[in-house]
């Protein structure tokens, strides 16, 4: 008897430490940085942690499947943080991803030369709080106003097929599918560069979540810095990943991912380490322009909007 005991406890502690954990389910767009978290996936650094990484074409089927519980997490940009958060501050921000540095484009078709030209057009733009940012922004800095101009709603994913069809003169859009759709004759006319460091994308949580699988987010987030850095240092072995599920060639691939900033983790640690940090600068003049757009109601204060301790406890191998 005194033998089989041992035995048990064992028996028990190997089984408790076999467990695979409950899911982490973390949703996302078609999105060039996103990659790499399904890089890290395919060279198995999430390997017995249960990370499952789901994509989805809309920002509007992301968002739904995350606030009826189908997610524990979301990547989507801070615009859309600040829209789920407005007068209800339930989730944070754990890490900063990238910064669109030209990645989200308007293009308009090729008889329009600028962006004086689209008054009294027809604006593609998503019905997200991205997409009527983004439109805000970006009339606002060539002097015209929303009245001037027709606001066209169309998803991301159906935006080539709309500008095909002739629903719109111009279109608010990003990679993918800003690709194809210059591929349909459109022209640039203005793009993120001009706003620089007002759109990030970021992972979000709820703290009940990260106190709870506060694991599996390490694992995550630092399977994603680890392949980045190993992509910079040999980008042509890992372009056919991306590119296979981008549905873009290479070269594509690599122009958009020209349009991103793409934080590592020291860029991460500098940004939020503190509330005099880079991003909550920016968290917070994002969050006054979408007050001054009416976008939102609550001027947050932005210190507790980001939980740290994830990105604070990570390590990465050079």
């Amino acid at each position: 008897m005194k033998k089989i005991i041992p035995l048990l406890i064992i028996i028990l502690f190997l089984s408790c430490k076999n467990k695979t954990p409950e899911p982490l389910r973390v949703g996302m767009l078609l999105w060039p940085p996103n990659e790499f978290f399904h890089l890290a996936e395919n060279l198995g650094y999430y390997k017995d942690m249960n990370i499952q990484l789901i994509d989805y074409q809309t920002p509007s089927e992301l968002l739904r499947a995350y606030e009826t519980g189908l997610l524990d997490a979301l990547i989507g940009t801070d615009h859309i943080f600040l829209k789920m958060n407005d007068n209800n501050l339930k989730d944070r921000i754990l890490m900063v991803i990238d910064y669109s540095s030209g990645g989200d484009i308007l293009l308009a078709k090729p008889e329009i030369t600028s962006m004086k030209g689209l008054k009294g057009k027809r604006l593609g733009a998503e019905a997200s709080p991205l997409g009527i940012f983004l439109m805000f922004r970006f009339l606002e800095l060539y002097g015209l106003s929303p009245n001037e101009i027709t606001h066209v709603p169309v998803d991301i994913a159906n935006q080539p097929q709309a500008y095909d069809n002739g629903l719109f003169d111009a279109v608010i859009t990003y990679e993918p599918f800003a690709t194809k759709i210059k591929k349909q004759g459109a022209v640039e006319l203005c793009n993120s560069k001009e706003i620089p460091f007002e759109i990030s994308d970021v992972l979000i949580s709820t703290p009940m979540i990260i106190s709870k699988k506060r694991e599996q987010f390490e694992v995550l987030c630092k399977g994603f810095f680890e392949v980045l850095e190993v992509y910079r240092k040999d980008p042509e072995k890992y372009k056919p990943e991306f590119t296979a599920r981008q549905n873009i060639s290479s070269e594509e691939f690599i122009k958009a991912l020209n349009g991103v900033t793409i934080l590592n983790l020291n860029d991460n640690k500098r940004s939020i380490k503190n509330p005099k940090a880079s991003y909550f600068k920016t968290l917070s003049k994002v969050n006054k322009k979408m007050v001054d757009y009416k976008l939102i109601e609550t001027n947050h204060n932005v210190t507790k909007l980001i939980d740290t301790s994830i990105i604070k406890n990570i390590d990465v191998k050079n």
